[in-house]
């Protein structure tokens, strides 16, 4: 998490581009040197914006993001540091139960994100997603 004051009008040195897996929210593309961000010291390239200010903008068109970016003085950013993470559970099937997993395939076609833990079901009773 950082906070940055841009009530002084100085250079938030802080390129976005829009997320490429989903095609909304926001990843840091890059870091200008002596920028606000740099001097926080919290950002590296490639993290993702979770929320600003409190929003979540993970869903968010790039537009909004930047708008809400521009009409702040003091910006509280959340970030998430790496994109993946590897869960491993074992769930018996076949006894005809829902297992209650929404996928959504790798762009390369090896593997698959949980894009959705449905309630009640399975894998949400597991506990381990």
């Amino acid at each position: 998490e950082a906070v940055i004051d841009m009530s002084d009008g100085g250079s938030l040195g802080l390129i976005l581009v829009r997320d490429p897996d989903t095609g909304m929210g926001a990843i840091v593309r890059s870091i200008t040197p002596g920028g606000k961000v740099e001097k926080t010291g919290a950002f590296e390239e490639g993290d993702s914006i979770v929320q600003i200010n409190g929003i979540d903008v993970q869903d968010t068109d790039m537009r909004e993001i930047g708008d809400l970016i521009k009409s702040s003085t003091i910006l509280q950013f959340l970030i998430r540091r790496g994109s993946i993470e590897t869960v491993v559970a074992s769930i018996p099937v076949g006894d005809g139960e829902p297992l209650g997993l929404n996928l959504k395939p790798m762009d390369d076609g090896n593997g698959a994100t949980v894009t959705k833990i449905i309630s009640g079901q399975k894998a949400w009773k597991n506990g381990s997603f």
